[in-house]
């Protein structure tokens, strides 16, 4: 009952909010925003709604929609009919929130709005869905593998299945100046640095998705490389593909093994 009460209370917020926007101006909103006793959570989503809102309105074709469980903050047109769920956190967005009303309504994108930069980035969550088995998702996937002509090694963009690894497919490959994943990480070994590992992955693979998009090419949504990956106490275990990154929205919503034969 709690919860219905800030449910509500939120959307009487967000509705007049906008009111301000459209009936008088953005000083006049943001003013609003900053008199109100709001929690501040609230506030920070509701400014990145008003920005992404005073930003996009003509460009996207915004309307602000009534989030009644859909998880949409916005509709609009992006290369077509589309929905937008604008946040400032990506921990508590993930792609199974989104995935019925994508197979029934269409295209949704994440807005993550950076509070320091001012900046909005529009992250594209329609990985169709695998007609094969039914169950998954097509992910594109960076592929790191060790070259020849070392410092260089080959880098490829591969599109599979997030349920059984079928239906998987390499789109691009090429030879950068890069390190491997485990190059990188090899003197992170100690349980104290483990979060500076990831750290370091998150942005080694920021830049290689930085680098497919300069090629037009799909963004990547997870980092693999081929490794022996242990499975008992005696070394036990197999080759194939390890997953080094993922990006938070695909948490815990794919099959890890899924990928091990790409």
């Amino acid at each position: 009952m709690e919860d219905l009460k800030n449910f509500q209370k939120y959307l009487l917020l967000r509705n007049r909010l906008f009111y301000k926007f459209n009936g008088e101006n953005i000083r006049s909103a943001k003013e609003f925003l900053e008199t109100k006793d709001i929690p501040s959570t609230w506030k920070a989503g509701l400014e990145a709604e008003l920005f992404f809102y005073k930003k996009f309105e003509t460009k996207l074709s915004l309307t602000p929609t009534l989030d009644a469980g859909d998880n949409s903050d916005f509709s609009g047109d992006y290369n077509g009919p589309a929905r937008f769920d604008v946040t400032t956190n990506l921990d508590y967005k993930s792609l199974i929130d989104y995935e019925k009303s994508q197979y029934d309504w269409g295209d949704y994108y994440i807005a993550l709005f950076d509070r320091k930069a001012r900046e909005f980035e529009i992250l594209d969550i329609n990985f169709p869905f695998c007609d094969k088995c039914g169950e998954g998702r097509l992910f594109p996937i960076i592929v790191v593998e060790e070259a020849n002509n070392k410092p260089f090694n080959w880098v490829s963009l591969y599109e599979a299945c997030s349920y059984d690894g079928y239906d998987s497919q390499k789109i691009i490959e090429e030879q950068v100046l890069c390190p491997t994943p485990s190059e990188l990480i090899e003197d992170f070994k100690h349980p104290s640095v483990q979060m500076k590992k990831r750290e370091t992955l998150r942005k080694y693979s920021e830049a290689l998705k930085r680098f497919f998009k300069y090629k037009n090419q799909k963004i990547p949504f997870l980092l693999g490389e081929y490794d022996y990956i242990i499975t008992d106490r005696e070394g036990g275990g197999y080759w194939g593909l390890n997953i080094r990154w993922e990006h938070p929205v695909l948490k815990d919503v794919y099959n890890p093994d899924a990928f091990i034969k790409i």
